[in-house]
């Protein structure tokens, strides 16, 4: 599931309000 810098991205991601993990990893296919 998790990929080299993709972790990075995802915190990145998540300091957006209208982001939701939930969605990041739906997108992501897991």
């Amino acid at each position: 599931m998790n990929k080299p810098g993709q972790c990075d991205q995802w915190l990145e991601l998540m300091v957006e309000p209208e982001f939701s993990a939930g969605d990041y990893w739906k997108r992501d296919g897991e």
